[in-house]
């Protein structure tokens, strides 16, 4: 008991003893007062930062040539932003041949894209995925010489950007595949 009270008087001098809010000092011969009000601070100026968005380089690619972007344009459905749409692709020749395949088979170009971009699969296996019963090897191998052609008449042929990723070979304009010359 006479430690219970022994310790109680020990807090209340300490706490007699200490200022009454954090950040501020009190003589101890003073007497307790309200503290004063805080002075009124302006807002600090606010500069919105728009984000940046950075491109692929195949995103880059379609901006910068004006030709390549129309040919891709009127394969995707009416509406359909191209830059948003090559996010993701990290072949130029790949995102082409979806966009071609999407266009020539009917299969919606989301379907694929998510297929491609988010699952690993090639066109060819994207379009087995959607449409089992159809031929699905030959439209693939369609799409990705419909995508070299495109590029090679567009007159965007950057390195590595035609290759594509077949399960049986690359397909490169010029080189035939296996990319043996």
């Amino acid at each position: 008991m006479q430690r219970v009270i022994v310790a109680s008087a020990i807090s209340a001098a300490l706490l007699a003893t200490c200022p009454l809010y954090a950040g501020q000092r009190r003589d101890p011969g003073t007497a307790r007062t309200a503290p004063a009000a805080p002075a009124v601070k302006s807002k600090p100026t606010v500069v919105k930062k728009r984000a940046v968005r950075r491109l692929s380089s195949i995103q880059q690619t379609i901006q910068r040539n004006p030709e390549l972007a129309g040919k891709v344009r009127v394969r995707l459905p009416a509406g359909t932003d191209i830059i948003t749409a090559a996010a993701g692709f990290r072949i130029l020749g790949q995102f082409l041949a979806a966009v071609d395949a999407s266009h020539t088979t009917g299969i919606p170009f989301p379907q694929l894209k998510r297929r491609m971009v988010y699952d690993g699969m090639t066109l060819a296996l994207a379009i087995q995925d959607v449409r089992p019963k159809a031929d699905y090897w030959s439209e693939a191998r369609r799409a990705d010489e419909a995508a070299a052609d495109m590029l090679r008449t567009s007159g965007t042929v950057p390195p590595v950007a035609v290759r594509t990723n077949q399960a049986r070979g690359k397909v490169t304009p010029g080189r035939g595949r296996g990319g043996a010359e």
